[in-house]
């Protein structure tokens, strides 16, 4: 009677995705400034331990998983960073092909700059200007000479002691051009 063992298949990688980074990490810092590792890096290994799996084989189940979980613009970040680590870890002969690779996608589009990003349309600002020139107790009109008026603004406070913050406006200068 022959008995046969049965042999477990070898797992196509021999190292997870955190296992991974955390090598990636120590090569890039003999490469990058500290900083970059303290900010960047750190802030992905943040990210990587909170993945619902390390495996590498499930690279499309992280890759989606990030997509529902973050912003596109970070889910962007970070699959390229991976992307990044394996390509190095083929290149050190630590696995064998980078599963990220086909997962790397266009970064997202940044919003067009004709969007209109400003906090109050030009209507809206003229009323609250306005509303601290006539304010009793909030503004002040200060004469300073050669037709300029300026208002002292006294802003409710903010629990500096009673002290009111005080601050010049000058209605033909900082707050019209403010947008």
């Amino acid at each position: 009677m022959v008995v046969t063992e049965a042999i477990a298949p070898k797992p196509k990688y021999e190292y997870n995705l955190l296992e991974l980074w955390n090598k990636f990490t120590d090569y890039q810092e003999t490469q990058i400034e500290q900083t970059t590792i303290l900010n960047r890096y750190n802030r992905v290994l943040l990210f990587t331990q909170r993945l619902p799996t390390h495996f590498l084989d499930d690279a499309v189940k992280i890759r989606d998983w990030l997509l529902g979980s973050t912003t596109r613009k970070m889910a962007w970040i970070l699959v390229n960073h991976y992307s990044q680590c394996c390509e190095w870890a083929v290149t050190s002969q630590l696995i064998p092909d980078n599963p990220f690779k086909k997962l790397k996608t266009k970064e997202p589009k940044k919003k067009t700059i004709s969007e209109d990003r400003r906090a109050f349309t030009l209507s809206q600002r003229d009323l609250i200007i306005e509303a601290f020139e006539n304010h009793s107790k909030y503004s002040h009109p200060m004469d300073w000479g050669q037709g300029r008026n300026r208002f002292e603004i006294l802003l409710p406070s903010t629990g500096s002691g009673g002290r009111l913050p005080r601050f010049l406006v000058s209605t033909q200068m900082l707050l019209k051009t403010w947008l």
